[in-house]
């Protein structure tokens, strides 16, 4: 079997099960370009090796990984007897963990998004502004608010309807009075701008009412944070991203529950609803990651101790 052919069986298998598998297929679609009409069974370890390091890669040990499950998944279908597997593999240099926006930084982020102008456009700061407080308020996806259209937005009863997202799932997405008033906002500056919102319009539209590209808004925000001095002090590789405000709103929301006494454990299964996660495990991360939840468990536990200790003979 041409090695081209697997992985397009490969890329089908992982889509039929959910994943957008978009970053993984563009590795593999590379491998095979590299290796033009090679048969899978042809495929050697040095192959792998120089298609690893000697591209122009930042991420190799992500780009290694994603061979290593084809591998895996053509051993299984039994393409192979044996995968092209690397002695070592690249060590991974990349630190990916989010960074978590302090509320005063939020604060600056939503009041200078609305500065931004364009001169073919004069909504767009007002678009922006509304884009990083709903990705923040509602913790929302780039994607999922940039394809948000009109009829998807019930701002009567503060609900959201989030179709075909990352597993190619809908869900409702129940907003807060205040991020309902934020885009009530939002829509009566448009009618006021003689762009009216429609019902099979993108909510956050170009002065052409074409959909917004998430590029555009990843470029901006970078600006934006670039210009404000926002940046991270903690040594990891990535600066502050666009999809932080996602996992600061996880964060802030478990942190919130937890001090007002929610059982934490039925917070994480609606939480992981909420964001529309596949699996409880991707929502659990976010207790490793939560110093402010350790503080606030050893305040609970030293309140507890203290009642206590005096019962004690």
């Amino acid at each position: 079997m041409k090695l081209s052919r697997a992985a397009r069986e490969f890329i089908a298998h992982k889509r039929s099960r959910g994943a957008l598998y978009r970053r993984e297929a563009y590795t593999l679609k590379a491998f095979c370009k590299a290796l033009p009409g090679r048969d899978i069974t042809a495929v050697t370890t040095a192959d792998v090796k120089k298609f690893v390091f000697e591209n122009q890669f930042r991420c190799k040990h992500s780009r290694y990984g994603h061979l290593r499950v084809f591998w895996r998944f053509a051993v299984g279908r039994r393409y192979i007897s044996s995968p092209p597997l690397l002695a070592v593999e690249p060590k991974n240099l990349t630190d990916f963990g989010p960074y978590i926006y302090p509320r005063e930084e939020l604060k600056r982020l939503f009041a200078e998004a609305g500065t931004i102008t364009r001169w073919n456009d004069p909504l767009i700061g007002t678009t922006f502004r509304t884009i990083l407080i709903l990705l923040y308020g509602a913790g929302l996806r780039i994607n999922e608010a940039l394809s948000l259209k009109g009829c998807d937005v019930d701002l009567a009863d503060s609900l959201l309807t989030i179709r075909d997202t990352k597993f190619f799932k809908s869900r409702l997405v129940p907003i807060s009075p205040c991020l309902t008033e934020v885009l009530r906002a939002y829509v009566a500056e448009r009618a006021r701008r003689h762009y009216p919102m429609t019902p099979d319009g993108y909510f956050f539209a170009t002065a052409r009412s074409s959909r917004l590209q998430d590029q555009v808004v990843q470029g901006r925000f970078q600006t934006l944070r670039t210009r404000l001095g926002i940046r991270r002090t903690d040594g990891a590789f990535h600066q502050p991203r666009l999809h932080d405000l996602r996992h600061t709103f996880a964060r802030h929301r478990l942190l919130a529950g937890y001090r007002d006494k929610e059982d934490l454990q039925s917070l994480l299964v609606g939480l992981s609803t909420y964001l529309g996660h596949s699996d409880l495990k991707h929502t659990q991360r976010y207790l490793t990651l939560a110093p402010e939840l350790l503080s606030e468990a050893s305040r609970r536990f030293e309140r507890y101790a203290l009642k206590e200790v005096p019962h004690v003979r």
